[in-house]
């Protein structure tokens, strides 16, 4: 399985022109394949992605009975305060509920 976060923080250094502190980077290999690794990554990670489908669940909070203040992803349940977009910040699901 491919780490998130790791891509993440890999493509931010990139950006920066930060490369040593780059999680691809290695001083044993040529920086050409520190960046095949990441893009190898970054693409199967897209992939991944691509397919996920859910919904975001209304959690109800006991200090706030108005509003619904966070939502749970039915893809991988983790918990984000509202307002949430269209896609989880934890997984990439889209929430179309397509499939569903």
């Amino acid at each position: 399985m491919i780490d998130r976060e790791k891509v993440i923080k890999a493509l931010e250094c990139c950006l920066r022109n930060d490369h040593k502190k780059c999680p691809y980077y290695s001083a044993d290999i040529l920086d050409t394949t520190c960046y095949t690794r990441l893009h190898t990554d970054a693409i199967t990670l897209l992939k991944e992605q691509e397919a996920k489908h859910g919904e975001w669940i209304d959690i109800w909070r006991e200090d706030d009975p108005d509003t619904s203040s966070h939502a749970r992803c039915s893809v991988c349940n983790m918990v984000s305060a509202r307002p949430v977009g269209a896609y989880c910040k934890w997984c990439g699901a889209k929430m179309d509920s397509e499939g569903r």
